[in-house]
């Protein structure tokens, strides 16, 4: 499986945990989690690999409350 393959992968599983928050993935490792871009990229600078940095947002229909 490709890198990309098991970051979305990853995304799929995790998605509900880390709703609303952004999250950097190097394949399935979750890396860094935090409330900003900002935070996230100050944890992984020097990471060895240019990571997948994202806003995770919550599963479709989370946020439907109904009509």
């Amino acid at each position: 499986m490709e890198r990309t393959e098991r970051e979305l992968a990853w995304l799929s599983a995790n998605r509900h945990l880390y709703a609303n928050r952004w999250i950097a993935l190097d394949g399935d490792t979750l890396l860094a989690v935090a409330d900003t871009a900002r935070e996230v990229f100050a944890a992984v600078a020097g990471h060895p690999r240019v990571p997948l940095v994202i806003q995770v947002e919550p599963p479709e229909g989370a946020n439907f409350a109904g009509w």
